[in-house]
């Protein structure tokens, strides 16, 4: 490996960039993995809407996820989510808590075309909504708007999204959004 960074090292920056270009054009996650830093980095203002292409191109399933595919499909699910989490890590919490919600619809609308056998897709569930509590803990949202989406969210999911929600979030909701929840 230290041969082929040396090689690297070595190379124009535009030899490099081309190399990379041919190997997205044929390499799905990577071709994701470059848009979203290209969404993080070409401006101040974070592209929203790249990353929700990229949980759509994630999640998006053409017929059924047999047991052999379900976790090539579920990682794919979770590269995008490590670079949501990473959003977070930046100072994007509000954002998260957005990318969050939106994935978690997407993921859930998913679940009946999945054979998870394994577990994968209720990992990422729950891996999406501790994004989220935690997204909310640095953003502090609305409580009042906040409690009205948790309770809507746990009253209508079939799959336990946000169960519990009042007690996980309580130092976020206050005694307003409580109340609101109640």
């Amino acid at each position: 490996m230290e041969d082929v960074r040396a090689y690297l090292l070595g190379q124009d920056k535009k030899a490099l960039v081309e190399m990379l270009m041919e190997e997205a054009t044929d390499d799905d996650r990577l071709r994701q993995r470059l848009f979203l830093k290209a969404a993080k980095g070409a401006s101040k203002a974070l592209n929203l809407a790249t990353y929700q292409e990229a949980i759509d191109d994630a999640v998006e399933i053409d017929g059924f996820v047999d047991y052999r595919s379900a976790y090539d499909y579920a990682r794919g699910i979770e590269e995008v989510i490590d670079s949501v989490e990473e959003l977070l890590k930046e100072g994007h919490a509000a954002e998260v808590i957005s990318l969050a919600e939106y994935a978690l619809k997407a993921v859930e609308e998913a679940m009946g075309s999945v054979d998870d056998s394994d577990g994968d897709m209720g990992s990422i569930l729950e891996r999406l909504q501790e994004l989220h509590c935690s997204a909310c803990k640095k953003a502090k949202p609305d409580p009042e708007a906040l409690a009205r989406r948790l309770f809507e969210w746990e009253l209508r999911t079939d799959y336990d999204t946000f169960y519990g929600a009042a007690a996980k979030y309580a130092g976020v909701l206050g005694a307003k959004g409580l109340a609101v929840y109640r």
